[in-house]
């Protein structure tokens, strides 16, 4: 298979020197040089243009490029911008693999939080492949991987982008004209679930300015993930049961021991961790101290699936905290167990849902996004709403993720030692600080006289 990969690059040759390096099992790699001042790394092919384009000449700097993917007849050509780095080829010819080679298709290879871009969204098609469940687009952006038939319905032609548009001067436009142009040509364009590479640069968009920044594209396969977990020593035959079900899923995993001088002998194989009762916020104990993870929270009396793991990372949105468990709101003033919609673990949920309030006993959160001190929290057996209204106040969202009944199995504990049974006929500290999520997200009481829970 003929491939080949094209850098747009300007004056950032620490940057373009990582991003080519990396790129180097998806070589020969030709740099398309915007005229930069600086001394360049060497590459295997440089086309350096005498005078600035910047973004209004975006879209020419594209189709030189394409003139070149034209005269050499490639197969398959990447293109990216000279920030991306941290690549995952493997992770990559894992979703190329299975593509069809007798249709055109072009892959956004990078997951943000976006859906809708330039108001085009996702359509409804969905394609399985080896490293994960691709989405159909309507839009891509300057990060994508294209192959000859798609190039040949273009015409290896860029569309011409409208002097109105560019006199904005916030967008090059070579996304949004390419994407329509893509579309109208039948070309099926195709959205990753995991990036395969990380954004690397600290410059902002002018049409999103604090898009990077807040939601930064990760390479979400090289951060390490932890399951952390808070139990007590009469749950100790329950957890063994648990960390039983969490084998080859994670690589640590750590309990915080409530209640206990030293960690037993059969938990000694783990990270553990002593001290004062922290309740179920000794999950939370190294949220704060734990770059680059992704961050697990569990129970200690549940058996989880043995692909849970893969599924809530694969199913993630950077920008996100997802969990299988959750409540909404419907007010202030209301009961927190009883009065609230619930979206269970143990029950089926149909289609993913944004919440109010997460389940931490089935969640995963990335800690480059947020990270916090929730252990120390005063509020005491109430873990879920003490991160919940931490997210409240980032303006995280929370999600509930599509699962299904029997998937997570109960073990069950005996009477009046489960949090729900001790405080759900009387919760005067959690109702005060579901009230206290409810006006950091909606503002204003809203009048509500509906009372029960549904699940």
């Amino acid at each position: 298979m003929n491939r080949h990969s094209f850098v747009f690059s300007c004056d950032r040759p620490a940057l373009l020197a990582d991003c080519v390096a990396g790129l180097a099992p998806f070589s020969p790699v030709t740099v398309i040089d915007d005229a930069s001042t600086k001394p360049l790394p060497k590459v295997d092919r440089l086309l350096k243009v005498p005078n600035r384009m910047g973004r209004a000449g975006f879209g020419n700097l594209w189709q030189m490029a394409f003139n070149n993917a034209k005269i050499s007849k490639y197969d398959i050509v990447l293109f990216s911008p000279d920030d991306f780095g941290q690549w995952d080829i493997p992770l990559l010819e894992r979703y190329l693999k299975d593509l069809p080679t007798n249709r055109p298709w072009c892959l956004n290879y990078t997951r943000d939080h976006r859906d809708i871009c330039w108001k085009y969204g996702p359509n409804n098609k969905v394609l399985h492949t080896e490293a994960g469940t691709l989405r159909g687009m309507q839009w891509m952006d300057c990060g994508i991987v294209i192959n000859r038939k798609a190039l040949e319905m273009l015409d290896y032609k860029m569309p011409v982008v409208p002097e109105r548009w560019l006199a904005r001067g916030i967008s090059s436009g070579v996304g949004k004209y390419l994407s329509e142009k893509l579309v109208r040509s039948g070309v099926s364009i195709w959205q990753v679930p995991i990036s395969v590479c990380s954004h690397l640069g600290n410059e902002c968009s002018k049409m999103n300015p604090k898009e990077r920044l807040e939601v930064p594209i990760i390479l979400t396969k090289a951060l390490r993930r932890t399951a952390n977990i808070a139990t007590m020593p009469e749950r100790h035959d329950s957890l063994l049961r648990t960390l039983e079900s969490l084998k080859g899923q994670f690589d640590e995993i750590r309990i915080y021991l409530n209640g206990y001088q030293t960690a037993p002998e059969d938990l000694k194989q783990y990270t553990t961790a002593t001290g004062p009762n922290l309740t179920d916020n000794g999950k939370f104990y190294w949220l704060d101290k734990s770059p680059n993870e992704l961050y697990y929270t569990m129970d200690d009396d549940l058996i989880y699936p043995p692909d849970w793991a893969d599924r809530l990372q694969r199913e993630a949105k950077p920008n996100e905290i997802v969990t299988w468990h959750g409540r909404k709101l419907r007010g202030m003033g209301q009961s927190y167990y009883h009065a609230t919609d619930g979206f269970p673990c143990l029950r089926d949920v149909d289609k993913s849902v944004l919440v109010d309030v997460g389940g931490t006993g089935v969640m995963m959160v990335n800690t480059n996004t947020f990270k916090s001190k929730l252990w120390d929290s005063p509020y005491k057996c109430m873990a879920d709403l003490v991160l919940a209204h931490e997210a409240a106040k980032r303006r995280i969202p929370i999600r509930v993720l599509a699962h299904k009944e029997g998937e997570l199995k109960l073990i069950e504990q005996p009477p009046m030692t489960t949090i729900y049974e001790k405080y759900h006929k009387r919760c005067p500290q959690q109702n005060a600080l579901a009230d206290a999520i409810w006006v950091l997200k909606y503002g204003k009481p809203k009048p509500n006289r509906t009372r029960g829970f549904r699940w």
